[in-house]
């Protein structure tokens, strides 16, 4: 993961900012926490797969 995003402290930075965005959307359409929080899990999985860090 630090390999992509440079270091550990920078993909908890990102994941710090852009979590209660992602879980508030995702629990609007979903309706459940848990659900919610596994949509917010796996757009995490995706984007570290896709190697690409997103930058504000």
């Amino acid at each position: 993961m630090a390999e992509v995003f440079g270091s550990d402290a920078h993909v908890h930075r990102v994941v710090e900012q852009w979590s209660p965005l992602l879980l508030r959307l995702s629990y609007s359409y979903l309706g459940s926490t848990a659900d919610a929080e596994d949509v917010v899990q796996e757009v995490f999985l995706a984007l570290l797969e896709r190697g690409k860090p997103h930058t504000k």
